[in-house]
């Protein structure tokens, strides 16, 4: 992606996913996992919610590029619901818009205060610009400052193709288990 500011990426990705979370919302369920699992392609919490780079309604489903940072991002949203399930993604996505470098940036009129700064209607509406103009999933930083993450568009993908569960990669039973994986 260096110089562009949008090119494809290919790599790891990691999520956590509250256990009780089951399939009540009609999100694609990969084939390979049991319903007793929760729904690692859910994107229902961003949908009701809104997040960093989604306003409410607008579905998205948000990875971290390590485990580190997917711990990290775990501890900076309290309170801390236990147990959660953190799975590690295969990622191959074409179009994918880099906002950790000026290029990518400016494709969206935004700047990297913008970017590192907290969730709200400038992120969001971020997000909504990268969509509107094509993009399958944004890079980032992360919101904790610790690592990049990746927005994905589920629309614009097709999960279990482009964005793979490989596997549950850990479990986290308590904040021992999360802080274990944070500082590794």
């Amino acid at each position: 992606m260096p110089g562009r500011g949008f090119g494809p990426y290919a790599g790891m990705g990691w999520r956590h996913v509250f256990v009780v979370m089951r399939d009540r919302c009609g999100c694609p369920w990969p084939q390979h996992f049991s319903a007793e699992f929760p729904n690692p392609y859910c994107s229902c919490g961003a949908r009701k919610r809104g997040g960093r780079f989604n306003p409410e309604g607008f579905p998205v489903l948000y990875l971290c590029l390590t485990p580190e940072c997917s711990a990290m991002e775990f501890l900076s949203h309290p309170p801390y619901i236990f147990p959660r399930h953190l799975y590690r993604y295969g990622i191959n996505i074409e179009n994918v818009l880099d906002l950790t470098g000026s290029e990518g940036r400016s494709l969206v009129r935004t700047s990297e205060t913008v970017i590192r700064g907290p969730r709200g209607s400038d992120t969001q509406s971020v997000g909504m610009r990268a969509h509107g103009l094509g993009y399958n999933a944004i890079r980032s930083f992360s919101a904790t400052g610790e690592g990049e993450t990746l927005t994905v568009f589920p629309d614009r993908v097709v999960l279990d193709v482009d964005v793979i569960v490989h596997e549950m990669f850990d479990v986290w039973h308590n904040l021992e288990d999360v802080e274990r994986v944070a500082v590794n």
